[in-house]
């Protein structure tokens, strides 16, 4: 290349000392073109590479030396590398329209992200901007919430009467929210709150040193001024009902000094219903010979009432409760338990003896009965005749029971087993009641169509009518139940007998009435039943039964729900079918309250 011909031409020594065959014209033109300025710049720019100057000065070389060589090589060389150049130029340019167009297209690309960036990051931020709203929006009302909840303890702990809280309270809120309207009223009252405490603590003072009197003066100032400061309400309660318990004791202790022993008693059992702390060795000591003391009194008395007895029982077990285990005074005090025991065993079965014995007992006075009876065989459980005695009372209230109940055949059961014992149990109307047994259960067979089972039960109840012969009514209508009995059975001459019984029986009764009609029927019964037509006497005969009121006298009573017919007819001389036949009243207890038209024979 031209480049390797220069190097060798300047390392050669061929202008110093050129070759021998050279011609000395070439020579000249050599030296000529060497001391050119155009080819010196030329040299020059050729060894920079600084390819346009190189051409320009080459072309100018050549319109001075068109046909040298050298400058040709020159041109050659030059023009290789104008055309690398341009071509290196051209790609270049390329490049650069394509990096030009690239980078367009990217900074486009980054323009439109760069505008979705923005307008979803506007989104964001307004969205973001809503959500703090929204936030601070919560974070205020949470505030203001914590403030209304903290201004309500504060205020709940005023009402409860703890100031030093409600300002512990107070503090969080100021510092919180140092404007909040509530902050002087709330302190305000906790602060007139702190002096009434002093002041409580004063009365609570006077109230450890007994000092009550003061202390209820205290507190019912506070009242005064703060009428639900604290527990003002139950102090003040608390010390009146203290004060009253006082007094109790001291009136209880004034009346066992006097020998009151029931003042002493019910001022004790009262002022210890209200305090049972004050219940002391003292106070035990004095309810235990009160008890005693009492029931000795009260059964010393001849007359006393059921309830005497009853609390004098309540007494007696109390003052066992008391009975200490120690020996002070125990010769006394069991001289004086074995007393009231004595006594109160006494009273009691001759208690139940007047309660059965009463001809107008009831079922809840046999009860009665029974009870005390029990309670003087516990009390003396080796006495047979306590025993025997209440083995009579259960049976006679299972008898009142079951006839309350409808259930005749086990009344009479009974009865008869009571019989064995005592046949006029209790006071004679063990008799009456299993007459009336019989009768009900007649009658109820009877109308059931069982004739001849109601014969025989009726048969017994006549039996025990023929006993009675102050009162003619039981034997007179048992009769009367035998003929229609016997009657139903077609068997109208033993029906017409037992009519004929009897009317005889009550032949002066019959005489008297004023009633010319039934002494007509009845005449002609008699007549025809002593000719032997017993089946028209049959027929006359319940002619005169369906009149036979006119033999009654009647007496207008009032009873009362419970009131036991037996009782009634029996005090009035009648019977309780007597009493069923004109009035509507259930067997044998009224159930309502009503007045009896009872029937008698006069």
């Amino acid at each position: 290349m031209i480049e390797k011909r220069i190097a060798d031409f300047e390392k050669s020594d061929a202008r110093v000392n050129p070759p021998l065959n050279i011609s000395s014209e070439r020579f000249r033109e050599d030296a000529q073109l060497g001391a050119e300025v155009d080819y010196q710049e030329l040299l020059i720019h050729y060894q920079n590479a600084d390819w346009e100057q190189c051409g320009v000065l080459i072309d100018r070389l050549l319109l001075s030396y068109p046909d040298k060589q050298i400058l040709l090589d020159f041109k050659a060389d030059i023009d290789v590398q104008l055309l690398l150049r341009k071509m290196s130029q051209d790609k270049s340019k390329a490049k650069v329209w394509k990096y030009v167009f690239s980078t367009l297209a990217f900074l486009g690309l980054l323009v439109v992200t760069i505008v979705v960036i923005i307008y979803f990051s506007q989104q964001t931020l307004i969205s973001y901007q809503r959500q703090l709203e929204t936030y601070q929006t919560q974070v205020v009302q949470v505030q203001q919430e914590n403030l209304a909840l903290l201004e309500n303890q504060a205020r709940t702990a005023l009402q409860a009467g703890k100031p030093e809280a409600s300002l512990e309270i107070i503090a969080k809120i100021e510092q919180q929210d140092p404007e909040n309207a509530s902050l002087e009223s709330l302190r305000s009252e906790a602060d007139a709150q702190l002096e009434l405490v002093e002041v409580y603590d004063q009365a609570m003072q006077a109230m450890s040193q007994e000092n009550y009197n003061a202390a209820l003066e205290i507190f019912q100032q506070i009242k005064l001024v703060r009428p639900l400061f604290r527990d003002v309400d139950y102090q003040i309660a608390w010390i009146e009902n203290h004060k009253f318990v006082l007094e109790l004791m001291a009136a209880a202790d004034k009346a066992y000094q006097q020998k009151n022993w029931s003042d002493t008693i019910q001022s004790y059992e009262q002022a210890l219903a209200l305090d049972t702390s004050l219940n002391s060795p003292l106070v035990k000591e004095q309810m235990l010979y009160s008890y005693l003391y009492s029931i000795v009194e009260t059964l010393s008395k001849e007359n006393h009432t059921i309830e005497d007895l009853e609390r004098s029982g309540t007494y007696y077990r109390k003052a066992i409760a008391l009975i200490p285990q120690d020996r002070d005074y125990i010769s006394e005090r069991e001289r004086l338990q074995q007393l009231s025991l004595e006594l109160l065993i006494s009273k009691n079965y001759q208690t139940a003896k007047n309660l059965l014995g009463d001809p107008n007992h009831s079922r809840s006075t046999v009860a009665k009965a029974i009870s005390f009876l029990k309670y003087a065989s516990e009390l003396k459980p080796d006495n047979q005749e306590f025993k025997s005695e209440l083995n009579k009372a259960q049976l006679y209230q299972s008898v009142l029971i079951n006839i309350e109940q409808g259930k005749l055949a086990q009344a009479i059961s009974v009865l008869e087993d009571l019989a064995r014992f005592d046949r006029q149990y209790p006071n004679g109307m063990g008799t009456v009641l299993l007459y009336e047994a019989y009768v009900a259960q007649g009658l109820k067979l009877y109308e059931d169509g069982f004739y001849l089972d109601a014969r025989k039960v009726l048969e017994l109840a006549e039996l025990i009518a023929w006993e009675d012969r102050e009162n003619q009514l039981p034997l007179f209508l048992v009769q009367i139940n035998l003929g229609n009995t016997i009657g139903k059975l077609e068997n109208y001459k033993d029906a017409v007998s037992y009519y004929a019984y009897a009317f005889n029986a009550i032949e002066d009764i019959t005489e008297k009435v004023d009633n010319q009609f039934f002494v007509d029927i009845l005449a002609k019964a008699s007549e025809l039943a002593e000719l032997g037509d017993y089946d028209e006497a049959y027929s006359a005969y319940l002619d005169v039964i369906a009149r036979m009121n006119v033999l009654f006298d009647f007496q207008d009573v009032n009873v009362y729900t419970g009131d036991n017919l037996l009782y009634i007819a029996q005090k009035y001389q009648s019977t309780i079918q007597g009493i069923q036949l004109y009035n509507e009243v259930d067997f044998p207890v009224a159930t309502r309250n009503q007045t009896l038209s009872i029937p008698a024979l006069p």
